[in-house]
């Protein structure tokens, strides 16, 4: 399989984070990850809370190119969102429904800055006292 933003070979790729282990393909030079449904709903499930969140995913116009699925080759991917980050554009292939998070995205859609999360509790607390 070749990279849809690189063009060069994925390799296999084992990443263990708390009790979940993620069989995945990767990119060595942008560092993208290749997962299927399952795996990305493993990936969404974790939360890691960080001082403070340094993003590092590709620019709103870079996310917006037409991808090749590197395993259907000539499907064209659909983007999505996630629900956990707004900013993060994920491609998924009609055909085979896995997904391409490009590098930085795995961990966009994990971290959740200090003051993020401290808004994020003064919302719901506003909500439920309102």
């Amino acid at each position: 399989m070749i990279c849809p933003r690189c063009k060069v070979d994925l390799a296999p790729a084992t990443t263990r984070e708390h009790l979940l282990i993620y069989d995945s393909h990767r990119c060595a030079r942008c560092k993208g990850y290749w997962v299927d449904a399952e795996q990305k709903a493993k990936i969404e499930s974790q939360e890691k809370s960080v001082f403070v969140e340094l993003r590092h995913i590709p620019s709103p116009e870079a996310q917006q190119e037409p991808l090749a699925c590197p395993q259907c080759e000539d499907v064209v991917m659909e983007k999505v969102g996630t629900m956990r980050d707004k900013k993060v554009v994920l491609d998924t292939c009609p055909n085979c429904h896995k997904f391409w998070l490009d590098g930085g995205e795995m961990e966009a859609i994990q971290e959740e800055s200090l003051v993020a999360l401290v808004a994020s509790l003064l919302r719901w607390r506003e909500r439920r006292v309102g």
